[in-house]
């Protein structure tokens, strides 16, 4: 379910535009921001009554989908400005927290990615490469990301390589891995644990991965056939 699709079913108002076809994955609700930043979860939509310039850095920080103002608080002009700069979508309801989260909860129940309308069909880049090498060097970038300091992986697809790097107040990664790459060069970003699931969860030494573009999911096959697919959605760059 992405955003949008969110905002109608719950009849919710759009306070600050944002990204409507980020996936929605869960629900937090909280107003004690320190809290918040270190339990929301990526993708989630966070129900607060919290209006104010610091709920929308939290909301970056942690990466959550959307901001929900519940209980029809208000937006903060200052916090209103930052939502536009860091492309936050803000929504608002006159319900509760807890009103919204079931709701939230009753829809996403049972619903899975739909994952052949996700799986790009147009691959405009092939990469071939050990898998150990590869989580190899996802795990290293993960020493800069924990519960609480959350930043993408930044890969950059170029060359018969991968550039992988991460940086975040805990310091900065920077690691390159042979791989042989036909098609287009790419520079996408990916949630370090999603990523580390599907490779340890391959069945070979190498993988064979597609990508579709900058929006489209990344595609992780065997090196012949599909005895095994797994789909990781990018996460949005921040320029």
């Amino acid at each position: 379910m992405t955003v949008r699709e969110m905002a109608e079913r719950l009849e919710l108002k759009w306070l600050v535009p944002g990204d409507g076809t980020r996936p929605v994955t869960g629900g937090y609700c909280g107003d004690l921001l320190s809290w918040v930043m270190g339990r929301a979860q990526e993708g989630d939509a966070w129900f607060t009554v919290m209006g104010n310039v610091n709920a929308i850095a939290v909301a970056v920080l942690a990466d959550t989908a959307c901001l929900v103002l519940t209980e029809d608080s208000p937006l903060d002009d200052d916090a209103r400005e930052r939502a536009l700069s860091q492309e936050v979508a803000v929504l608002g309801s006159g319900r509760n927290a807890f009103q919204l989260a079931a709701a939230l909860s009753r829809l996403l129940d049972g619903e899975f990615l739909p994952y052949r309308k996700a799986n790009p069909q147009q691959v405009t880049t092939t990469i071939s490469l050990n898998t150990r090498d590869l989580i190899d060097a996802v795990e290293r970038a993960s020493l800069v990301i924990n519960d609480r300091i959350k930043s993408p992986l930044v890969c950059d697809f170029h060359d018969d390589e991968i550039q992988i790097s991460c940086t975040t107040p805990l310091g900065s990664v920077n690691d390159v891995i042979p791989a042989k790459i036909e098609g287009d060069s790419e520079e996408m970003g990916y949630n370090s644990r999603f990523l580390l699931d599907a490779l340890k969860n391959t069945e070979t030494d190498e993988v064979r991965i597609e990508l579709g573009g900058a929006l489209s999911p990344m595609k992780v096959l065997p090196p012949e056939g599909e005895s095994f697919l797994f789909l990781v959605l990018p996460v949005r760059l921040k320029k």
